[in-house]
């Protein structure tokens, strides 16, 4: 339970240990990530965006007497207004007509671009051979102009909350873009002075429809009038001339109501646009107000001029002009107040002609006495007014025709952008190297939970239950590891072989024969290497000792030293041949040997049924001090069960980085359960860790014993160079002359 829950919980430290362990992992997929990243950034062709501008502003017709007035100012419903017509698919509809059949399209995506974009083409073009085709078409795009793709790349928005609309398009060719804003913007223009022309022209047609049917009422009452008065006796001169009067005078009266009306709206729409603290001189029209205007034109022409040529700041050349402009700027505010000052006087004399026309009104009204009459006289007033004010409304309809001023105004045309919108390859690097850093991490952190191998006496300790007495280094090169412990008695795997013998209490004077089982879990754990090299080590010590091979199935520790076996096991238990005629001394490593060859045809579990075995090893421990047994794999094989209760220690070899932890626990729990002793006291158990990989394992917080044996190895490594022989002793070759293999590496 403290195992499962120490592995569940990962303090700040050993999540720094995890990411500093896997750096390699994790710088390579930072590497390779950002790499990709880069080159598709880079593949991509990069996006020009081109704008155009259009300003809404408020539209100016012409009203009595010739004066502009405004006729409706432009707010905010009515930019929003033009800017979702812009974006109306029958616009862009005509707009894909129009570049269809003038070509301006295919002309411009197909003028080419050199530089760094051919050779982004030529690359892009080698790439798209081996990607799958969605994922060509995907990055790449269509090749033709749709109507989505047009809806996509147009960007139709307000600029600041101004008047004005900007239209932009975005595309991979900077003339492509600037082509098709334009083209958007020119068919809207084009399509709303349509719309305004034809609204006029409607309005002009009902009118000419409707005029003539009032001047026929006119008439028809005209000459009622004239019949009802001869009827009623007033056909006299006197009466006649008063009826002409009356109709004289409410004529003049209409014309001058009207004239009042035109007159008060310029008035008051100029008082407004002053009281707000506009320009009111652009909306004035007068012959000294246009003599100025056209001086500052030219002076604003000669200063532009001038300036474009390098003289800037206080200098006597531009100084002159802009006094000139200055003094203009004053006359044309002076005039504009006396034009403004003649509009309040004209406003007044034509109110006191209206007064002065209505008075005269009431007097010849009063003057008649006829009711009928005065009715009909009515009615022909009110017709003839009706009849003046559509002519007056048709004239000016005709006039605003003819200088027809759309309320949407071009202000600006997209020109071809010389740098792309789109963003920098480069800064897709530092983010994607971020991004992939923290998958790394992620991976980093996934890949060593799934790691259920041992790498440290702790892990051994938690998962398999045993007490890791060493962890022995693997070795590069040829060199045999009994040979080198001897060659290189101070280098860290002679260290290790010692830190075992250590651990299992073997350096004391023995008052009785150890027997040492060394095994593994599964086939390439290294035990052989380490029963060879524990029992070389213990000869050194001058103890007397006998190595066994008692692996039945693929016996090795003579591949290792060399040589053949003349016997197997059966063939030892069963002749009558004492077992000292087929132990072989090795005077090089100070040590006997007994080989045995593998059994054919013998199952060796018989040879646990009987006696034999346990007398042999009881015969052979009172010869010798030390007794290592090579056997098989614990989790292969069955014997290997039996032969640990004859011995007095198990030595578990787990491979480093490689023995899984169920397995160990698994072959732990065999060599622990009670069951397979039958009664007898059973073996001390331990373990050790093989073919660690020192430097990976310093990584690892593992406890003393591998940060010891990296820092002796530093500490040693130049000494040994040094004061040891150079030689060294390559492995023995088996039969067929090659030189056997290490199975330790």
């Amino acid at each position: 339970m403290i195992a499962v829950g120490a592995e569940q919980q990962m303090g700040l430290g050993e999540l720094a240990a995890v990411l500093r362990r896997r750096r390699g992992t994790i710088a390579a997929i930072v590497i390779v990530g950002t790499a990709l990243v880069g080159c598709v950034g880079f593949l991509i062709p990069p996006h020009y965006t081109a704008k155009a501008q259009v300003v809404v502003e408020p539209q100016l017709v012409n009203l009595i007497g010739g004066q502009p007035a405004i006729n409706q100012p432009a707010d905010e419903a009515a930019v929003m207004t033009e800017l979702t017509a812009i974006k109306s698919h029958d616009l862009l509809e005509r707009v894909l007509d129009s570049l269809a059949s003038r070509g301006v399209l295919r002309d411009s995506v197909s003028s080419a671009r050199g530089g760094a974009a051919e050779v982004r083409q030529q690359l892009w073009a080698r790439l798209s051979d081996w990607l799958p085709r969605p994922v060509v078409k995907w990055l790449s795009g269509p090749t033709w102009l749709t109507l989505p793709l047009l809806e996509r790349h147009l960007n139709v928005f307000q600029e600041q909350g101004s008047h004005v609309i900007a239209v932009s398009y975005t595309s991979s060719d900077p003339q492509e873009a600037a082509t098709i804003a334009n083209r958007i913007t020119q068919v809207y223009l084009e399509q709303h002075v349509a719309q305004q022309r034809a609204g006029i022209d409607n309005a002009l047609a009902w009118f000419d429809r409707r005029i003539p049917e009032l001047a026929e009422r006119v008439q028809q009452l005209d000459t009622k009038l004239q019949q009802d008065q001869t009827a009623s006796g007033l056909g006299d001169t006197s009466q006649a001339n008063l009826m002409a009067q009356l109709s004289d005078v409410n004529r003049q009266l209409v014309t001058a109501e009207a004239d009042l009306r035109a007159r008060e709206a310029r008035y008051q729409s100029i008082r407004a646009r002053q009281a707000g603290g506009e320009d009111v001189v652009k909306y004035l029209d007068t012959p000294a107000l246009n003599e100025l205007r056209r001086k500052e034109a030219e002076l604003l022409q000669v200063y532009a001029r001038m300036s474009g040529v390098g003289y800037r700041g206080a200098n006597p050349v531009l100084d002159p002009i802009r006094g000139q402009l200055q003094s203009i700027r004053q006359e044309m505010a002076h005039a504009a107040q006396a034009a403004i000052a003649n509009l309040a006087g004209d406003v007044q004399a034509t109110t006191a002609q209206v007064n002065a026309l209505r008075q005269r009104v009431t007097a010849l009204q009063q003057a008649s006495t006829d009711v009928k009459l005065q009715s009909l006289q009515r009615e022909v007033v009110t017709s003839r007014q009706l009849y003046a004010s559509l002519e007056q409304r048709h004239e000016q309809l005709r006039e605003q025709r003819e200088g027809l001023s759309p309320t949407v105004q071009l202000l600006s045309m997209a020109a071809p952008p010389e740098r792309p919108s789109s963003p920098s390859p480069i800064l897709f690097i530092p983010p994607a190297a971020v991004l992939f850093a923290m998958f790394g991490g992620f991976t980093a952190l996934l890949l060593e939970r799934l790691d259920t191998t041992l790498r440290s006496a702790r892990d051994v300790a938690n998962h398999a239950g045993l007490p890791c007495v060493g962890l022995v280094p693997r070795m590069l090169g040829r060199d045999r590891p009994h040979r080198y412990l001897l060659e290189r008695p101070f280098a860290p795997y002679s260290e290790a072989i010692r830190a075992v013998v250590a651990g299992l209490r073997l350096t004391s004077s023995p008052n009785a024969s150890n027997v040492i089982l060394v095994t593994s879990s599964l086939p390439g754990e290294g035990k052989t290497t380490l029963a060879i090299s524990l029992a070389v080590y213990l000869a050194q010590l001058s103890r007397r000792v006998l190595l066994i091979d008692m692996d039945f199935r693929r016996p090795a520790v003579l591949r290792e030293l060399g040589g053949t076996a003349q016997v197997s096991m059966a063939d030892l238990l069963l002749s009558n041949h004492p077992a000292a005629e087929y132990i072989r001394h090795l005077p090089d490593y100070k040590l006997d040997c007994l080989p045995l060859r593998r059994g054919v045809g013998v199952d060796p579990v018989k040879l646990f049924a009987t006696e034999q075995l346990p007398r042999l090893l009881e015969h052979l421990r009172a010869q010798y001090d030390c007794i290592v047994i090579d056997s098989a794999p614990l989790m292969a094989v069955t014997e290997t069960r039996l032969l640990a209760a004859l011995a007095d220690t198990v030595l578990l070899g787990i491979r480093w980085g490689k023995t899984h932890r169920e397995v160990a626990s698994s072959a732990a729990a065999l060599l622990a359960d009670p069951l397979s002793y039958q009664g007898k006291p059973p073996p001390r158990l331990a373990s050790a860790l093989t073919q660690v990989d020192l430097k990976r394992h310093a990584r690892y917080r593992s406890g003393a014993n591998g940060e010891f044996l990296v820092e002796y190895a530093r500490y040693y490594s130049t000494d040994e160079t040094r004061t040891l022989p150079a030689t060294s002793h390559r492995g023995t070759t088996t039969g067929n002359g090659r030189p056997s293999g290490d199975r330790h590496a």
